[in-house]
């Protein structure tokens, strides 16, 4: 294997990870959530071959540390209610593509479940929406 193909390789993991990251990251906090957070950025902090330029991998070192400072520092219950707030019930942030665009949300749930199933996977499987940004990075992860 060459070294471009296995910078190549380095590459999507580290998207795959960051995916991930991002997509429980926007989940209904939980314990296991937090722990599984606390995973991912521990194993990308253990990351020795970056697969990006050097002046992003310190900001993003100093991202990540600050994020496992937070998980450390923070309640479930704490994290649960400025989620309920930023996502529900002011919905300062809507979290569903649906809820960006001016049309009937039917049509885009079924665009995006049939693109979800040609690639075998059950959005009905998932906690929330199928156009949840969650749902969506989880789909990216996925990819």
């Amino acid at each position: 294997m060459t070294m471009s193909q296995k910078t190549n390789i380095y590459r999507q993991l580290f998207r795959a990870d960051m995916y991930q990251l991002f997509s429980i990251g926007l989940d209904t906090p939980t314990p296991n959530n937090q722990q599984t957070l606390h995973r991912i950025v521990s194993d990308l902090r253990g990351v020795t071959t970056w697969p990006i330029p050097e002046a992003d991998y310190q900001a993003l070192s100093a991202w990540l540390q600050k994020l496992i400072e937070t998980l450390k520092q923070s309640r479930i219950r704490d994290l649960l209610d400025e989620h309920h707030r930023l996502f529900l019930t002011q919905a300062v942030c809507p979290f569903s593509e649906g809820s960006y665009h001016l049309a009937e949300r039917g049509p885009i749930l079924g665009d995006i479940s049939a693109f979800y199933q040609a690639f075998h996977l059950r959005p009905g499987e998932m906690t929330g929406p199928p156009d949840s940004l969650k749902t969506e990075l989880a789909f990216m992860h996925f990819m």
